[in-house]
């Protein structure tokens, strides 16, 4: 049973019972052959119709087929075909047979695309601008991490820097303790050797690393002025001869150096 209605305000509320609604145009131009078109006269309205269901009111600039083929881009060649209300009935039945979901979804897209256009719009812009505030706010917050990272740093600073300094001397005093235990347990002549080290405790430095072979001693040390070290060592009753072995670096305000000497054998310095 196909019915007819007026759309209205109140047509869905009166007539809820009903399991689809279908535009009148898209049944019937199920039912019109290609290269053809049909003018539908049912008193007082009056519309045309195209096979692939573009619809047109009679009136304005668009009165008769001629204009409306014009208008729909159906070509010259396309027939139109007048019907009236009973024939355009049998014509809904016929193409209600031939309709498909698909005609419907596809005949309704159109409006949803545009809905869907309408919403997707103002989200993409929502969207475009949260990810610009959310990048904004990550990168401030980021500035902001580095310099409060910063300003620890250089607050802490004052307190890391002698911490580190005695770090550096107990790693000295520990290398020095271990070179005088290794040198002590060769059971070597060493005595001597205790007549040159102090030279180094009193110009405020310590030793790194100590070597006796016969009578060649080598000394490792870190002190303020290297020369000094040497002046002091060379002035030794018991050293012949004394020198840098290698070229003195700079190290956290110290000076790194290693003294190659020649002591006196024990006969020469008891006289």
């Amino acid at each position: 049973m196909v019915t007819r209605f007026e759309l209205k305000s109140d047509t869905l509320a009166s007539n809820p019972n009903a399991l689809l609604w279908v535009p009148e145009t898209l049944v019937l131009s199920k039912s019109i052959p290609a290269g053809s078109f049909i003018e539908v006269c049912r008193d007082p309205l009056r519309y045309f119709v195209s096979p692939d269901g573009r619809s047109q009111l009679a009136g304005g600039s668009i009165a008769d087929g001629s204009q409306f083929v014009i208008a729909a881009g159906l070509g010259s060649n396309a027939v139109g075909r007048v019907v009236d209300g009973t024939e355009s009935s049998a014509l809904l039945i016929a193409g209600l047979k031939r309709l498909s979901l698909t005609d419907v979804f596809e005949f309704f897209s159109r409006d949803i695309n545009r809905s869907v256009g309408r919403l997707l719009r103002p989200l993409s812009v929502f969207g475009a601008g949260f990810l610009l505030v959310y990048l904004l706010a990550s990168s401030l917050y980021l500035l902001a991490s580095s310099e409060i990272r910063s300003w620890q740093l250089e607050r802490t600073a004052s307190e890391v820097a002698p911490l580190f300094e005695s770090e550096r001397q107990v790693d000295a005093l520990t290398s020095q303790s271990a070179q005088l235990a290794e040198l002590a347990n060769a059971r070597v002549e060493s005595w001597l050797m205790w007549e040159v080290i102090p030279a180094i405790w009193k110009n405020d430095g310590f030793l790194t690393g100590v070597f006796l072979d016969g009578d060649k001693l080598l000394l490792r040390a870190r002190a303020p002025n290297a020369v000094a070290v040497l002046e002091s060592i060379s002035q030794s009753p018991v050293v012949a001869d004394a020198r840098f072995e290698a070229g003195v670096r700079q190290n956290a305000g110290q000076e790194d150096f290693a003294i190659l000497l020649r002591l006196k054998s024990p006969s020469v310095t008891n006289k």
